[in-house]
């Protein structure tokens, strides 16, 4: 049963936290406004309390143990039963990478730490009223939809909501490429500034300031990333990426993309191998958004890829197909790791990875670039004998 909020007496309130002190004061500003509130201290317990409880609105910690918020978060929007519950991240005040994660994954808003009274009330009480009028349009709908007589005011209802989420995600669009735009800029100044220092140019350095300005060098690179794989999700889950398709060799593709990774296939004396049968050798497709995919996927097997491993490139023809194959010699995949390891934020869980490495974005912006075309991808592996990233393209575009 849909449950109306009318005051704040009504309203229940959730605060997942792992701070027993954090929970204490957020409980006491809270019912001081007469909410009720219940709380949570781990990612692990959080969807089934929600589940359990129907609270009208989650505060929700994103450091938190077993589970982090982004899961919490991606978990109760994405649970039919739960997805309208209005969620607000706590995260820190200059954390814009968060921000970003949590957008990504459903968060309707944003707290920061350390939490101000007046600003926790007023982000709670706007939401709860967004809350009540989702839930009267929802009452409104039931009515029209029982009712032959109201299927114009229906129709009407579903327009606006519609002109709503249109305009909802435009401003989100809006607002991540302004952050990517805003955080790129003095990204580009400290990779620039590592890189002259690296080549000696202000100076020579010594082997711990070497490291030290080689570590501030990678990172920025790995942020540089991480935005810009957050805006070409963004840009492909609102239809802003055209598909411009053209005959063209495929082989020349792969080779190109291939051409930026002989520094690391070197240093790591992996072997490459490429095999393009004769009867795929042109083929018709999106020449850029190809490479793309591929350098996701290549991406992804260098670096998992042991010292004197192997890359193997296959390309063949299946039916109207052309399948693609990229082999790894890697720690392979799990049968639940080829299903999940397409979605986006996942990580293999003890996958050797370097720490930090990859942003969880690589493999699901290759997935929906594949898509874009009528395609499809998966994934395959036999355990510890490496795994095969594999997507098949229809020949003929429409």
């Amino acid at each position: 049963m849909t449950k109306t909020i009318t005051d704040s007496s009504e309203a229940r309130i959730l605060i997942v936290e792992d701070d027993p002190a954090t929970i204490k004061l957020m409980e006491a500003q809270l019912r001081g406004e007469g909410y009720s509130v219940d709380s949570v201290r781990d990612g692990g317990q959080a969807a089934a309390k929600v589940s359990e409880v129907s609270p009208d609105l989650v505060l929700l910690d994103i450091m938190l143990p077993k589970k982090s918020g982004f899961e919490v978060c991606k978990q109760i929007k994405g649970n039919e039963a739960t997805s309208s519950v209005p969620v607000i991240m706590v995260t820190a005040l200059t954390d814009m990478e968060s921000r970003v994660k949590g957008i990504a994954v459903g968060a309707d808003d944003f707290l920061s730490r350390p939490v101000d009274k007046t600003e926790l009330v007023a982000r709670v009480k706007s939401l709860l009223r967004i809350g009540k009028l989702n839930k009267e349009l929802a009452k409104g709908l039931l009515s029209a939809r029982e009712s032959g007589e109201k299927l114009q005011m229906q129709q009407r209802v579903l327009k606006s909501m519609s002109a709503q989420l249109m305009q909802a995600s435009h401003l989100k669009y809006e607002f991540i490429v302004s952050m990517s735009h805003a955080l790129r800029t003095p990204l580009n100044v400290i990779i620039g500034f590592s890189e002259m220092l690296q080549d000696g140019l202000v100076g020579e350095l010594n082997e711990k300031q070497e490291k030290y300005v080689q570590n501030i060098r990678e990172s920025g690179r790995e942020l540089h990333q991480l935005i810009s794989n957050v805006v070409d999700v963004f840009k492909l889950d609102t239809g802003k990426v055209p598909l411009e398709t053209t005959e063209f060799q495929l082989r020349d593709v792969i080779d190109s993309v291939l051409a930026g990774y002989e520094s690391i296939a070197q240093e790591k004396r992996i072997t490459v191998t490429v095999e393009v049968a004769p009867d795929v050798l042109r083929i018709c497709a999106d020449p850029q958004k190809l490479a793309t995919i591929l350098d996701k996927l290549f991406s992804n097997a260098f670096m998992f890829t042991p010292d004197r491993g192997r890359v193997d490139v296959t390309a063949e023809e299946q039916e109207d197909h052309v399948r693609i194959c990229v082999a790894d010699s890697g720690g392979g995949l799990s049968p639940e790791d080829c299903e999940r390891v397409f979605l986006e934020f996942y990580r293999v869980p003890g996958s050797g990875a370097p720490a930090g490495a990859g942003s969880g974005l690589g493999l699901a912006i290759a997935k929906k670039l594949v898509m874009m075309h009528g395609g499809d991808i998966w994934a395959e592996s036999q355990g510890e004998g490496g795994a095969k990233f594999i997507f098949a393209l229809p020949f003929q575009q429409e």
